[in-house]
C-alpha cells in the first residue's frame, strides 16, 4: 500500500518475483515494514541516539535509500521528523541529507540556524550542496542582514 513500485508489480495477473538489490540485509527491510505497518515503530526505535554521528547517518541513509527507491513517502516524512527532533548530525551533514532526500522540515530548521556566511564556508559538504540549497542559504542570510540594517 505504501509503495507505488510494489503496487505496480502486483497489479498484473502474473505473479512476479520482486528483487530489491539495494536492500543489503533483512533487518533494514524489517525496519521499513515497521515504519509502514502498525504498530508503526518510530525511527527512534532503530536509530540509536547513543550511536556516533557517522553511524547514525549511515543508518538513516540506508533506510532513506530504500524508501526513495520504493517511493515510500511516509518513511521520508517520518524520518524527516525524527532527524529534526532527535538527530545528532553536524550542520553540513544534516543539510546534505535534507537536500538529497527532500527532507523539508530538516532543511528549514538547519537553514534557520545559520547565522553567518562564515559558518557555511567552513563546511566540508558545501561543495556538494546544490544551487537550490545554496540559494536558500543565501536568501536566509540576506534576509537576516536586511533585518539588522
Amino acid at each position: 500500500m505504501a509503495s507505488p513500485v510494489f503496487l505496480q508489480r502486483f497489479i498484473g495477473s502474473e505473479k512476479q518475483e520482486i528483487e530489491v538489490p539495494e536492500v543489503k540485509n533483512a533487518r533494514d527491510f524489517q525496519r521499513i515494514l515497521n515504519l509502514i505497518y502498525p504498530p508503526h515503530l518510530a525511527p527512534k526505535q532503530w536509530i540509536k541516539q547513543t550511536h556516533c554521528k557517522d553511524q547514525q547517518l549511515a543508518d538513516i541513509r540506508r533506510i532513506l535509500d530504500i524508501a526513495k527507491l520504493l517511493k515510500i513517502s511516509i518513511i521520508l516524512e517520518k524520518t524527516d521528523e525524527f532527524v529534526l527532533k532527535f538527530g545528532n548530525l553536524e550542520l553540513g551533514a544534516a543539510i546534505l541529507l535534507a537536500q538529497n532526500y527532500g527532507l523539508r522540515k530538516l532543511m528549514g530548521s538547519k537553514i534557520a540556524s545559520i547565522q553567518t556566511i562564515r559558518q557555511i564556508s567552513t563546511l566540508a559538504e558545501f561543495s556538494s550542496f546544490s544551487k537550490k540549497t545554496k540559494g536558500l542559504i543565501l536568501d536566509h542570510i540576506l534576509s537576516r542582514a536586511t533585518k539588522t540594517i
